[in-house]
């Protein structure tokens, strides 16, 4: 656990489980999911994130980030810090780990809408959180590929997408610092904020 609350400051707070009931138990220990506070602070238009999108975004994470295969024990285990890191609850977080994303498409997430039907901004934090989580064990040629794929379906043109994996690289930097300057986070806050806003 590191020593600062957040990893990355305000955390992306998308998460998903199936769509039996599940979520809607939890709703009330996650309101920070469906605020406009949060839709502002990450670049999505409206009021918020509905049950919907919450579902579909971490889906969509774990989808892009395994690239069609199970992701490594060590990367799972930082997906698990930064989702109780932003108070999720930990069967919240078991739900999240059992998810058979390695056999699911983006398509099938989304259904019955397009991909790129998606809002921009939770397109993006999907995306920049998919980046990340691929990144905590290297970034390989299959991962690339795959968030590649992603950004194409969502229509996130190629230089936001080099933006976004050098930005999430960045914060790999910051990862590994005890005590990481409070100036120059708030300096990758306010940027990752422009990314995910553009």
């Amino acid at each position: 656990m590191h020593p600062w609350p957040r990893r990355d400051g305000p955390g992306p707070v998308v998460y998903v489980i199936e769509r039996e009931p599940f979520m809607s138990r939890h709703s009330k220990s996650l309101p920070k999911l469906f605020s406009s506070e949060f839709a502002k602070l990450h670049g999505i238009p409206g009021q918020g994130l509905d049950e919907g999108q919450v579902r579909m975004g971490l889906k969509a994470i774990l989808v892009i980030a395994g690239a069609g295969k199970k992701l490594s024990a060590k990367t799972m285990a930082w997906l698990r810090d930064e989702l109780s890191d932003i108070g999720t609850p930990e069967a919240v977080i078991d739900a999240i780990a059992a998810f058979d994303y390695s056999n699911t498409t983006l398509e099938q997430i989304a259904a019955p809408k397009p991909l790129n039907s998606i809002p921009g901004g939770l397109a993006r934090n999907v995306l920049f959180r998919a980046i990340r989580t691929a990144q905590v064990d290297g970034y390989s040629d299959a991962e690339r590929a795959s968030v590649a794929a992603a950004a194409q379906k969502f229509g996130i043109p190629a230089k936001a997408v080099k933006e976004l994996e050098e930005h999430a690289a960045a914060w790999q930097d910051v990862d590994k610092q005890d005590s990481p300057d409070p100036a120059a986070l708030q300096t990758m806050r306010k940027k990752r904020q422009a990314l995910l806003s553009a």
